[in-house]
């Protein structure tokens, strides 16, 4: 498939049903989405010193090179794409770093600011840290166009909406960063 071709394979959310776990349409979605993405940063560095750029000038330009529109209603640069890869940051690469020191409290223990509440899941936060990053790290997740997240690993699904999986993310960046459990300044 031509580079633009897979390049406007798109992030048309209205017309994907559901994001499939992490098959070959998936993958090459992932990969447009963060192309895109870099893509519009790299437009906004190269100009950032040009205080009479316009955002319609931006536009045109990231029209230009990747062939598709962004000020179109259905599309958007923080999709569940772009989430995605987020998640790396946010579960995998603390995981690998701070899993041994994460507390062994219980999941229903948690204060509300790490977005747990009515979360079906039995174990403790180091669990649930390695449920999340062994379905990112082996592509055993979904997504709905309700951005639903679902995490499976083995027998077992956990499930997050955008909200709280976005609050429970930030509540262990902000526990890798202090330790503070109970998210005290966040």
């Amino acid at each position: 498939m031509a580079d633009s071709a897979l390049m406007r394979i798109g992030l048309n959310i209205v017309s994907h049903p559901e994001i499939s776990p992490m098959d070959q349409t998936s993958v090459n979605r992932l990969i447009c989405a963060v192309r895109q993405t870099n893509g519009m940063l790299q437009l906004l560095d190269a100009e950032k010193e040009n205080p009479s750029i316009t955002l319609g000038e931006l536009q045109q330009r990231f029209a230009s090179q990747f062939g598709i529109d962004p000020a179109t209603k259905d599309f958007a640069f923080y999709n569940q794409h772009q989430f995605l890869t987020s998640l790396l940051a946010y579960l995998c690469m603390p995981s690998e770093k701070f899993y041994g020191e994460l507390p062994e409290i219980t999941i229903d223990s948690l204060v509300p600011g790490w977005g747990t509440e009515g979360l079906f899941f039995t174990g403790s936060l180091k669990l649930l840290v390695r449920h999340l990053r062994n379905s990112i790290s082996h592509g055993h997740l979904s997504v709905s166009p309700e951005l639903m997240f679902e995490f499976r690993n083995h027998e077992s699904v956990v499930v997050f909406n955008h909200l709280s999986l976005h609050r429970f993310c930030q509540a262990l960046a902000y526990w890798c960063l202090t330790k503070d459990i109970a998210l005290t300044k966040l």
